[in-house]
């Protein structure tokens, strides 16, 4: 995926999150609907990128954990 994709924001993580970052979260969170494989993939790619936004990443697992589950 390139960095310079648009995708639709969906989740606000932070306001000085890296745009790398953000979009890998946000493809990530798009993805969560259809293949939980793909985004647990980009969630680990976005914290390989940014190794300080755990806690983001934590936030976006429980997020698919609860859609999960309805």
């Amino acid at each position: 995926m390139s960095s310079g994709a648009l995708i639709e924001e969906r989740v606000t993580f932070s306001p000085n999150i890296p745009t790398e970052v953000n979009n890998l979260l946000q493809a990530a969170v798009a993805a969560s609907s259809v293949n939980h494989a793909e985004a647990e993939t980009l969630f680990l790619q976005a914290q390989t990128l940014d190794s300080h936004c755990l806690q983001r990443i934590l936030r976006c697992i429980n997020f698919i954990s609860s859609k999960a589950s309805r």
